[in-house]
């Protein structure tokens, strides 16, 4: 007897049906996806995209299974020889089932929630949603805020940009493709290429568990899909909009300063936003369909823009407007069913018109700005500022035989970084030096000479731009051999970041200040180790620039895996991964080269009752993430500053450049070459990594609903970071008998493991030549690198049946440890890998505690409801906890001083002392020091937020038309999310900040957004 599958919904409902879910992912190419199933041994099982006609057959085998894979994301029908037929969805890396067996004499009819059943071919962790989900769900046009919607995900700090934290990890520690190509930016690894949201197919969000194709990440992996065209030629016109007087006016935040409120003219605010504009419309143009019907295939975008944002300052406003364009294009050729060819280029370069405005005068007193007026006054300045740029991606999919297929991928990416022309202001005299004059003003600097301030530097004009590059080779094979399905591959990719260097303005590139004995602010007299006498005047000089240089990395990795079907239930995966880093300094020297640092990956997944409706499974694995290039440039790039003490005899009477009479002390002249690659990197260093084990269970209960339960460990193994504390190096130094070394030989800042002794070079007897040695970590004091998070998350889905369909998630988790990762919260600090964490022990005093990613629970709810044909309806909950609160305060330098200059002690004290408030010791009321500790002062508040959306597609316009208006934060929950943390007033004062933990961040006002789109 024939069966035959019917479903009772339109195909938009089962492409919801099987997007709104949280599913492992099925080993497939990482663009692509796949069908398995059962069916009767020996039969043929056809497969056909329904929108291009690619079509392929496999013949099921004895154990009466099948695996269809590489299949381009789309709508597929599916027969075998026996008449039994079918519908699915396939979404990008994930595994659709289908049974085409006849269970009993009756005729079995499913449901679109079919279409959503549970993948036990994979033990991965993913959630995938589609443009439909896009449409529908009340979600900003952007990769985060879709990937936010994922279990295990919360927003990072809003320091870094609308970023996402996964599984406790720092948000600069995710990796995002498009089309299977990586698009995190090298540099900082805090940002993507931006695509053309409506080109995206769909998107799919890996939180954990993922196979041995995928390093370079501790977090999540986001994959983007583009669009393709079909047999059938689609356009579409869209327009969206966010206009700023539809949205709700923010917070403003003023100080508690008394000092500061007394004065008429002061700072009264620590934030103000009232005055704030923010207005964007895009319009967008699509147009996909065949150059050669079933063949050859063509989808493009093109999305201009009118955005003009407004922002007021303390002393100044800008506005911001742009109107430079972006683009995709997708081209797919067939040249056989199992031959296929893509190419995707994007065009991303964004120019930004911006102004920049000095405040209006005050009426009382003309000479003095005020403050955030929210009016802009006289234009200071124009220019343009430049950044992105181009993506292109080249791929080749085939199967080469019945059982081995093979993928090729060439990928290149260009971004510049924030380039502004032009670079120096109309009018503005670079060759007046900057000088400041302190000599007699108890109100502090006094401006001589004919320099503009605000260009202090100048650009390196033989360094047009500053941009990083990525070029990427990648080639995945696949060999099915009996039970098991073999995977195996290499990627590399060449990673380059074009630094641009400066020089201070002045014909001499010198910058002067000039200084009194005795005059305010100068109690001391003696001046770089001459003692000088009251009333005299001298002068500082400092030359100073930074060289514009090229920095290279390289990451590549090699990998295997197997998939093995044990039996008819239960599915092993064993991978491995070797990973390889190499990062380069501006002469090519490699200071970091890690050879094949092995990952291993452990997993399984059992079908419980055989027919995917039960699953249990479990992956083990290891994650390495690469030194980011922003280390190259901080670490071994060259910038100095010789500092040098003068006596003059009066100066130029239009540039105020001294006369020098004679020199005080003996000048700091800084090396002018890239620093040794065996100095400032240990010479064991090992990359960071992470070890993580998932036990999940999955259910399908009746034909609706899927619920799952699931426990996660992560753990960083070793970490990376730098250590800025020459003074404890030269003590040990010192204790070894090396009493001829110069300090100064040693490295400001040296990238090691903490907890681990370090293994560097240093001239120790000042005679040139660099030696090994292993300086114990008992002079440096740190403690090893400590993060781990602990989750235990339950999800549920409905399909999208009888009109509704339901989604969601809770999570409890606890993310611990004594650094946040690659980035610091606390201190807004984004430098990947050489924070200030571990630059001296005193800064990891009490640092164990809950981190800034910790959200102790964390709701997701969202779902549509169809009200009518025409309207559908959606929203989406999110509630989630409140953050540990912290004191940040000056470290206890003064224990560190000592006599005479360059002692250790002193050494150290130099150090510490330009630190800001960036540790756990606090002064309590009392005015003394104390040390606090992680969470000590409770938690911020809970935030809750919902969104809803209206979508409206009215049948007199033949279904082409479609309204949409999206209403995020509808309650206008303004919760705080970021605050005040210094509890110390200044360095060296024993006040308490009167601003301390006053809120500084809330959560997004309420704001609407309008969309039209019509397709034909």
């Amino acid at each position: 007897m024939k069966v035959k599958w019917t479903f009772k919904r339109s195909m938009t409902a089962l492409a919801v049906a099987s997007c709104l879910c949280t599913l492992p992912q099925a080993y497939a190419n990482n663009a692509f996806g796949s069908v398995y199933g059962k069916a009767e041994s020996g039969v043929v099982i056809t497969i056909k995209n329904d929108n291009t006609g690619l079509s392929r057959q496999v013949t099921v085998g004895a154990d009466g299974r099948f695996n269809i894979k590489n299949l381009p994301v789309g709508r597929y029908s599916v027969v075998d020889s026996m008449g039994n037929s079918a519908q699915v969805a396939v979404n990008v890396g994930t595994g659709s089932n289908i049974t085409l067996l006849q269970e009993g004499p009756e005729r079995i009819t499913v449901v679109g929630a079919r279409v959503a059943s549970i993948d036990t071919t994979s033990v991965e962790s993913t959630s995938v949603f589609s443009a439909d989900d896009f449409q529908l769900l009340p979600v900003g046009r952007d990769l985060t805020s879709v990937a936010l919607l994922a279990p295990g995900t919360v927003k990072g700090d809003s320091g870094f940009g609308n970023l996402a934290s996964f599984g406790g990890s720092s948000v600069a520690e995710n990796g995002y493709y498009l089309n299977g190509f990586d698009i995190t930016d090298n540099r900082k690894l805090l940002s993507f290429a931006n695509i053309p949201f409506d080109a995206i197919a769909s998107q799919q969000v890996k939180t954990g568990g993922y196979g041995a194709e995928y390093g370079r990440s501790l977090g999540g992996v986001v994959n983007q899909v583009t669009k393709s065209g079909t047999n059938e030629w689609q356009f579409s016109a869209s327009i969206h909009t966010n206009l700023d007087a539809l949205r709700a006016e923010p917070k403003d935040v003023k100080t508690r300063n008394e000092d500061t409120l007394a004065d008429p003219y002061g700072d009264h605010y620590l934030k103000y936003r009232k005055a704030n504009t923010y207005d964007a419309t895009s319009y967008v143009l699509t147009a996909g369909g065949p150059l050669i019907e079933d063949k050859l295939f063509v989808f493009a975008t093109y999305e201009g823009f009118h955005n003009e944002d407004n922002y007021f300052y303390n002393d100044e406003s800008l506005n911001v407007k742009r109107t430079s364009p972006q683009g995709l294009v997708k081209l797919d050729w067939y040249l056989t069913d199992d031959h296929i060819f893509e190419f995707t280029g994007v065009y991303n370069k964004k120019i930004e018109d911006r102004i920049i405005y000095d405040n209006p005068h005050s009426i009382e007193d003309p000479d003095y700005r005020l403050t955030y007026t929210g009016q802009h006054g006289e234009v200071r300045r124009e220019f343009e500022r430049e950044s992105g740029g181009h993506i292109a991606i080249a791929k080749y999919t085939g199967a080469i035989t019945d059982d081995f297929s093979l993928s090729v991928m060439l990928g290149d990416l260009k971004s510049v970084n924030d380039k502004d022309s032009p670079e120096v202001p109309d009018g503005v005299d670079t060759s007046c030096n900057r000088i400041w004059d302190s000599r007699d003003n108890a109100r502090g600097l006094v401006q001589r000479g004919c320099w503009t301030q605000g260009t202090v530097s100048i650009l390196d004009p033989d360094t047009p731009e500053e941009y990083s590059t990525r070029t990427a080779i990648r080639i995945d094979g696949e060999y099915q051999l009996g039970d098991h399905a073999i995977r195996f591959g290499f990627d590399e990719e060449r990673l380059s970041s074009v630094d641009r260097g400066w020089v201070y303005v002045g014909d001499d590139r010198k910058y002067y200040r000039y200084f009194k004995v005795g005059a305010p602010n100068h109690s001391y007299t003696k001046v770089n180790g001459v003692e000088l006498e009251p009333g005299q005047e001298y002068v500082r000089i400092w030359d100073g620039a930074k060289l514009s240089a090229e920095y290279k990395s390289t990451n590549s990795a090699v990998y295997i895996e197997d998939s093995w079907q044990f039996n008819d239930d239960l599915m092993l995966y064993a991978g491995l991964r070797w990973e390889s880093f190499k990062n380069e300094n501006a002469d090519g020297a490699a200071f970091v080269d890690a050879k094949n640092e092995l990952a291993p990956r452990l997993g399984f997944s059992w079908d419980v009752d055989g027919n995917s409706e039960k699953k249990l499974f479990a992956s083990l694995g290891r994650y390495f993430i690469p030194v980011p290039g922003n280390t190259n440039e901080r670490l071994s790039g060259v910038s100095y500053r010789d500092v040098s003490y003068h006596y003059f005899d009066g100066q130029d009477p239009r540039t105020w450049v001294p006369n020098i009479t004679g020199d005080i002390g003996q000048a700091n002249v800084e090396n002018k070459q890239s620093p040794n690659p065996g100095s400032i990197v240990a010479q064991d260093l090992r990359p960071m990594f992470q070890d993580e084990f998932i036990l999940g269970y999955q259910q399908q209960i009746d034909d609706d609903w899927t619920v799952g339960i699931k426990g996660i460990y992560r753990k960083i193994q070793n970490g990376m970071d730098d250590f800025c504390s020459p003074g404890d190096i030269y003590q040990w130094a010192l204790d070894q008998g090396y009493t001829d070394m110069d300090w100064h030989d040693i490295p400001t800042c040296i990238v090691l493991n903490p907890g681990e002794d370090l293994d560097f070079q240093v001239d120790t007897n000042n005679d040139d030549t660099l030696e090994d040695v292993v300086v114990p970590n008992s002079y440096l004091g740190l403690p090893e690198y400590d993060r781990d998070y602990k989750a235990l998350e339950l999800s549920f889905n409905r399909g999208f049946i009888d009109g509704w369909n339901l989604g969601g998630s809770y999570v409890w988790s606890k993310s611990q440890g004594n650094v946040e990762g690659y980035v610091n919260s606390g201190l807004g600090q984004d430098d990947p890998g050489i924070t200030q964490d571990f630059d001296h022990r005193l800064f990891q005093e009490n640092t164990y505690g809950y981190t800034p990613n910790d959200r102790r629970h964390a709701f997701k709810v969202y779902g549509s409801y169809e009200v009518t044909p025409e309207v559908i309806m959606s929203v989406s909950f999110n509630a989630t906890s409140g953050q540990a609160k912290n004191c940040l305060g000056y470290v206890p330098y003064e224990q560190f001083e000592g006599y005479p200059s360059n002692t250790p002690e002193d050494i150290t004290y130099d150090r510490l002392a330009r630190y800001s408030a960036s540790s756990f010791y606090c002064r309590n009321e009392n005015g003394e020091r104390e040390l606090t500790s992680k969470g000590q002062y409770g938690r911020t508040p809970w935030t809750f937020n919902t969104d809803l959306s209206v979508r409206y597609t009215p049948k007199w316009a033949d279904d082409k038309l479609a309204l949409r208006a999206r209403l995020l934060n509808v309650f206008n929950s303004q919760q705080t999310v970021g605050l005040e943390s210094q509890g110390d007033f200044a360095r060296d004062s024993t006040q308490i900040n009167p601003d301390f933990h006053v809120p500084l961040d809330f959560q997004t006002p309420r704001r609407l957004y309008l969309s039209l789109t019509y397709n034909f």
